[in-house]
């Protein structure tokens, strides 16, 4: 796995912020809908297990830090991205190997 540079740090953050900028949802059905894309995601290759983990750690990070705005942000990005995984924002991400 190669390195993140700081400019790959700051291009990530960047994506997560604008998708994030662009959700005009709640976090409670945020977290309704990463439930409900959870609940369907059928395990194929196994990885699938370890990103259902990591969305439910995002979770609740989300849940637990409401009041820190970074740490929510990113939270919020990074499931805003898992859902919209096939958008344009997740092209710019694809150097990083994220899905």
């Amino acid at each position: 796995m190669a390195q993140l540079t700081y400019a790959d740090r700051e291009l990530l953050l960047q994506t997560l912020d604008s998708i994030t900028d662009e959700w005009d949802g709640s976090d409670a059905e945020l977290l309704g809908q990463v439930f409900d894309w959870a609940k369907q995601l059928v395990p194929t290759y196994g990885f699938e297990h370890a990103l259902t983990r990591d969305v439910t750690s995002l979770s609740r990070f989300l849940d637990l830090h409401k009041s820190d705005d970074d740490v929510a942000q990113i939270a919020r990005g990074a499931m805003l991205y898992v859902l919209r995984d096939k958008g344009d924002h997740a092209d710019r991400l694809r150097q990083f190997g994220l899905i």
